[in-house]
């Protein structure tokens, strides 16, 4: 800023700085659902400041990043469960600012719990059984035995067991391929329904 008198001679000088506030911007990722093993690359845009990228995992606190990309606008991650990612924005001055938070949700690689429904079923009745349902899963594939009856592509099935003992099971597809399959062991009673003759009577 300089000012002159009335003759035009200059009589102060001093220069004078600004300091814009620290903007956190808008962090994306290129993918918010991802596979065990697989990658997603968090972008930042609209900040002010110096980046860092922070995470996230199980409410244990935010962990700064570090490696290549740490500090940049982007950054590729590998995260093995779900995850929450943000940047923080600070020049060691004026108060940090953060950008929005992004979740990454990592589908699972382990196969539901055992198959629930009774192991030990009688002939011609219904029966139901069912696994837990995983996240992600877009259908259920179940086989039961020959001569047995009954569909679904859900994590439940109502069968009727028609023949003799068997063995079903189940498999989840997912968006990152079909779980292994889980079975269940069931043994059939056969209720007898035949008429004899002892003593002159009918049994």
């Amino acid at each position: 800023i300089e000012t002159y008198t009335s003759s035009g001679m200059q009589i102060a000088c001093r220069p004078v700085s600004f300091v814009t506030p620290m903007e956190g911007g808008t962090a994306t990722s290129s993918i918010n659902l991802i596979c065990a093993g697989d990658s997603a690359v968090l972008y930042l845009s609209g900040y002010n400041g110096p980046i860092q990228w922070q995470k996230l995992v199980s409410n244990t606190g935010w962990v700064n990043l570090s490696g290549p990309g740490a500090n940049s606008d982007s950054i590729t991650v590998y995260p093995i469960q779900e995850t929450f990612y943000r940047a923080r924005l600070w020049n060691g001055i004026d108060a940090p600012a953060h950008s929005n938070i992004v979740k990454l949700y990592v589908m699972p690689s382990l196969t539901p719990g055992p198959i629930s429904g009774k192991s030990t079923a009688c002939k011609g009745y219904q029966e139901h059984y069912s696994i837990d349902s995983i996240p992600g899963a877009l259908s259920y594939t179940w086989n039961i035995p020959s001569g047995w009856t009954g569909s679904s592509n859900n994590s439940s099935i109502v069968v009727v067991p028609n023949s003799s003992n068997g063995t079903i099971s189940v498999s989840a597809n997912t968006v990152c391929g079909t779980l292994g399959a889980i079975t269940k062991n069931i043994i059939i009673n056969e209720v007898d329904t035949s008429l004899f003759y002892s003593s002159g009577s009918w049994g």
